[in-house]
């Protein structure tokens, strides 16, 4: 595991620790965690931790604050 989760990060006008930790049950097993790292490269967002059970995905991630925008 990355040391990266608990210290403080900066953009030019904010400091930020921005963690998220997410769980989830995906309805078919296969290729669930395909293209995660090119999304989270596009929202700049840093993988701390993924951990794949049996049954469900646990994915920790670092990303900066940012204003919503559409998808």
């Amino acid at each position: 595991m990355s040391e990266s989760w608990n210290r403080l990060k900066s953009t030019r006008h904010a400091k930020y620790m921005c963690n998220y930790h997410f769980v989830w049950i995906p309805k078919y097993g296969r290729d669930v965690l395909d293209g995660l790292e090119e999304i989270a490269r596009e929202l700049e967002c840093e993988i701390i931790a993924l951990h794949a059970e049996l049954d469900h995905i646990h994915l920790f991630v670092s990303c900066p604050p940012a204003t919503p925008r559409r998808i």
